[in-house]
């Protein structure tokens, strides 16, 4: 509290004045007396408000202040008494205090203003100052009088609410989010700079109910008002959000999402709603992302699905490795709740281990992609190939923070491979074999041969028999044929439509194409000595063709006759021709077992006894 330095102090005027009756003089003292008694009174009072209460002369000297002061600042009053402003003001409200002061007294009018006042125990509080002048009868100001409040609470939640509604301006902000307000009793709408810019609304326009029904998408019109009913009835007070379209003046048509809340006050005895107020934020551009993420998902979930593919995720820092549920069955792990890129690389083949761990490290190092395949011993003991691929990522900061791949199992495809190798090299084989054996037949053929069409002819037949033998392995994919094929195919050209010549028993076998080869060139020659010379040179001459397998199944000896009988005499041959050296010397050679033709007069009888070993396995893993 302070005044201008005032006018000099008016000069007292007892001497113009005439001399007073006595009756004057006891009005006079007893106007006194109350005015003293009134002024008692008055401090008496102030001494026990819980406010500051001052008063000055006309120039805004101190003339009292009560209690209050001292007990707040443990400042004596008298220290107050007699000075333009109580002490304990701060420096930095000084000057404002001042031009409030300056403005009160040129206007005559009330003086306000806040400041902050040091207390005794060195703590600051907020009061606000508020005085008024006293005038006499003429108008002029006697002095002034007022209070000093403590409004730091008030001051403090004042600070608070700001602190909140700029926290509550930049989540909306960060968010994009609009504010709106409907006040029910007015129906009036408030809708914030950015709610308006959501709606398409311009920024000075004044939205009214009818507007937000014009924006509201028709389809989506019952859902809003639907939820607005649910949130304003008192027995629900439903808060849920709510997404719907709005169709913009412009005719765009966006996606928003709403969070009202109602506020409810008694009146007339009822609860009402008197507000509804919420959040507005536009979802288009986010659904939409969303929505091609999704069917992005979707088609890679379609390829991984198509390609059998499994994918992982390696994070580098903690060595951790998620796999899908298609790459767990993979490396067969299904049951294993967590695992580790060092966890994993134990169930590679030692080989591969170091391998792949070189590959992922290098592909790190060179920010290159990662492509191997290894053999996985699953824990249940199954071996199999998979194929790894795999992508680094990397931190903002350029540091990396592990991989992300597919893997597939690609144990068939080795299979195929393996098989088409070894076929290769059993190719390799039989084209030499084949060349060996055309040529044996070409030259045991022709030699000591007088007539050179019959030599042709004998050779043909025998270059078929070796052909037809090739078809059978070839369908076979060359791991083996049928016997009973092998046999049917060789006696197919002797066999008559109007008797059959033949009796073949036996059970099913399958032998290795080497067998196959050797047999139906043994068989070729046997049946062409029989048409010639044997069983089926006549009109009642039969054959019967008969094997075994003596052993467990699969494994053992083949035991196989061919016997002539009922056809002419048998008389044996004075040398060996090239058909006998074929199926006792070729033909055990090949078969690695006992070939023996007997030349009984009953008719010819072969003999062949054969190791057979199990079928090889194509890939082992």
């Amino acid at each position: 509290m302070k005044g201008t330095e005032g006018p000099a102090r008016r000069a007292d005027d007892t001497e113009n004045r005439s001399p007073q009756s006595p009756s004057d003089l006891d009005e006079q003292l007893q106007t006194d007396r109350k005015l003293k008694e009134s002024e008692d009174r008055y401090r008496e009072l102030a001494d026990f408000m819980p406010q500051i209460v001052w008063q000055t002369d006309d120039r805004g000297i101190i003339q009292y202040v009560n209690n209050r002061w001292t007990e707040l600042t443990g400042i004596p009053v008298s220290e107050a008494i007699g000075k333009p402003w109580l002490p304990g003001m701060m420096d930095e409200d000084l000057q404002r205090a001042q031009e409030a002061w300056a403005a009160a007294q040129a206007r005559g009018g009330i003086y306000e203003h806040e400041w902050r006042l040091r207390l005794k125990d060195g703590s600051l509080r907020w009061l606000l100052t508020r005085g008024r002048p006293i005038r006499d009868e003429r108008g002029t100001i006697l002095r002034w009088i007022g209070t000093d409040t403590d409004i730091t609470e008030r001051r403090d939640s004042e600070a608070k609410l700001r602190e909140s509604e700029a926290r509550l301006e930049l989540a909306t902000s960060a968010a994009e989010l609009g504010i709106w307000d409907w006040d029910l009793l007015t129906n009036r709408f408030v809708y914030s700079p950015r709610a308006k810019a959501i709606c398409g609304f311009a920024l000075d326009q004044e939205v009214s109910f009818q507007d937000i029904v014009n924006i509201t998408h028709p389809e989506d019109y019952p859902l809003t008002s639907a939820q607005a009913r649910r949130a304003l009835d008192p027995a629900i007070r439903d808060k849920t959000p709510y997404e719907y379209r709005i169709v913009r003046p412009d005719g765009a048509i966006r996606r928003v999402v709403a969070h009202g809340s109602a506020v409810f006050a008694h009146i007339d005895g009822r609860e009402w709603a008197v507000r509804y107020v919420g959040t507005l934020q536009d979802v288009t551009d986010r659904m939409a992302a969303e929505q091609a993420l999704r069917e992005s998902k979707d088609r890679m979930q379609i390829a991984l699905a198509a390609g059998q593919l499994g994918d992982w995720t390696w994070e580098r820092s903690s060595d951790r490795l998620d796999l899908s549920t298609r790459a767990r069955e993979i490396f067969g792990i299904v049951e294993i709740p967590e695992l580790t890129w060092a966890g994993l690389q134990k169930l590679l083949d030692a080989e591969d281990a170091s391998l792949a761990a070189k590959a992922v490290e290098n592909a790190i190092a060179r920010n290159s992609d990662y492509s191997i395949e290894y053999r996985v011993n699953r824990p249940n003991g199954q071996q199999v190939w998979v194929a790894v691929r795999g992508r680094p990522t990397y931190r903002s900061d350029g540091s990396p923070s592990g991989m992300v791949g597919v893997v597939q199992d690609v144990s068939e495809r080795k299979r195929h491979e393996q098989h088409l190798r070894l076929l290769i090299n059993e190719l390799n084989h039989r084209v030499k074999n084949t060349l060996a054996t055309v040529q044996s037949m070409a030259s045991l053929t022709l030699r000591g041969s007088l007539d050179v069409e019959e030599a042709r002819t004998r050779f043909e037949a025998r270059l078929i028999a070796l052909a037809g033998a090739h078809d059978i392995l070839t369908r076979e994919n060359w791991e083996g044929a049928s016997l009973n094929l092998i046999v049917e195919r060789a006696i197919s050209p002797y066999l008559s439509s109007e008797r059959n010549r033949f009796t073949i028993n036996g059970p099913e076998i399958v032998i290795p194409p080497k067998y196959a080869l050797a047999l139906i060139m043994a068989l070729h020659e046997l049946c062409t000595n029989a048409a010639k010379y044997g069983a089926l040179s006549n009109e009642t001459g039969k054959v019967a063709i008969a094997w075994e397998l003596a052993g467990r199944a699969g494994e053992g000896e083949l035991r196989m006759t061919w016997q002539e009988r009922d056809g002419p005499d048998v008389t044996p041959p004075s040398r060996r021709g090239f058909g006998s050296r074929l199926i006792e010397q070729g033909l055990a050679q090949d078969l690695s077992g006992e070939v023996k033709i007997v030349y009984a007069a009953s008719g010819v009888m072969c003999r062949i006894r054969a190791p057979l070993e199990p079928k090889p396995r194509m890939l082992d893993l």
